[in-house]
């Protein structure tokens, strides 16, 4: 049973038949049910099939239905309900709202993006593919071109570098050594391997200074002076000299051709 005030009982002496009884009960009948309702969820059918109310009036009980009609609100004249106030308004009951329309998403961001990455992979493709700029424009080394007066030149400066170089080192190899005097033999020693390294030296310098000698010429003085500066290393680690027999084949070759050649 709900707590709360309870209306003041009626008696007999101023009703006149069960509606008005109906009437004056109704507020109590809504207060109930919207206790009744915190509990339990009430149905459609329950409410709105004719209530049977139970009301005693004196020694007598009888049932009436309850009127289809929704009363005024209020009391009656005459009759006073202390303690409970008028019913309110039920509040409708709850409509569920109308289904939600949903939109497929846009498709275009996904073909936008399967457009890009297209065009990526094409230009990652042909970049692959694509010869590097060096070589589009590299193109074979050309020879430059020198006069005939600046060959004739070179020709003649590597022929007296060459006329230089060969009668030094003939010089310095066939000296006599110093016999009983030690420090004139090794003295004499080191000329020779010194002249070797400097002959060879001396004709890469002047070779480089001529760019204009005659391709024939520069390839016999420069084979040339590498044997020069073999020898003279291979010398200074004191290699037999059997050791140095090919090398004074390869000296004796250059200079015959080298001859024939600066004539």
């Amino acid at each position: 049973m709900p707590s709360g005030p309870w209306p003041t009982p009626l008696n007999n002496a101023g009703l006149e038949d069960s509606a008005d009884v109906a009437i004056c009960i109704l507020p109590d009948f809504y207060w109930l049910l919207d206790q009744h309702s915190l509990n339990h969820q009430p149905r459609l059918t329950d409410i709105t099939q004719p209530a049977q109310v139970d009301s005693g009036i004196g020694n007598r009980r009888y049932h009436s239905p309850m009127p289809d009609t929704t009363p005024s609100s209020g009391v009656p004249p005459g009759y006073s309900n202390p303690g409970l106030s008028a019913p309110t308004t039920a509040s409708p009951w709850w409509v569920p709202p109308p289904p939600m329309s949903f939109r497929s998403p846009s498709r275009w961001p996904s073909f936008a993006a399967l457009a890009i990455a297209i065009i990526g992979l094409g230009v990652g493709i042909t970049g692959w593919f694509r010869p590097l700029p060096h070589e589009i424009h590299e193109q074979a080394p050309t020879a430059p071109a020198y006069s005939d007066q600046q060959i004739a030149n070179a020709k003649t400066d590597v022929c007296v570098a060459y006329n230089y170089a060969k009668n030094e080192v003939a010089l310095n190899t066939h000296r006599p050594d110093f016999e009983g005097d030690p420090v004139g033999s090794l003295a004499a020693a080191t000329m020779k391997r010194l002249s070797l390294y400097a002959a060879g030296d001396y004709l890469l310098t002047r070779l480089t200074a001529q760019p204009a000698t005659p391709a024939e010429l520069a390839d016999a003085v420069r084979s040339l002076a590498n044997s020069y500066e073999q020898a003279a290393m291979r010398i200074l680690n004191d290699e037999p000299s059997a050791a140095l027999d090919p090398l004074r084949h390869a000296v004796d070759s250059d200079i015959s051709k080298i001859d024939e050649l600066c004539k």
